[in-house]
């Protein structure tokens, strides 16, 4: 298959992207269990496929600046020594 060329790095005085978007990852295994799985919409493969799933999404991901400055400081101190 051919792929369409990468864009590239980002031009100079691109700005940080400030969304707080990240990648989450879902994984579905359901293998040998008796729930019906009712995240997948497609059509069956009817083989073990049909058990497994990977979800990705964007998300926004919110922190309060307590949690924030928390993190920091426990990084800063392991970091540092102090």
């Amino acid at each position: 298959p051919s792929f369409p060329p990468s864009p590239g790095p980002p031009p100079a005085g691109a700005s940080m992207d400030k969304s707080a978007k990240a990648p989450v990852i879902t994984i579905f295994d359901h293998r040998g269990c008796s729930r019906q799985p009712k995240e997948y919409q497609g059509p069956a493969a009817n083989a073990v496929e049909d058990e497994m799933m990977v979800k990705a999404q964007s998300l926004k991901i919110s922190v309060s600046e307590q949690s924030a400055a928390k993190l920091l400081q426990e990084n800063l101190s392991s970091m540092f020594g102090k």
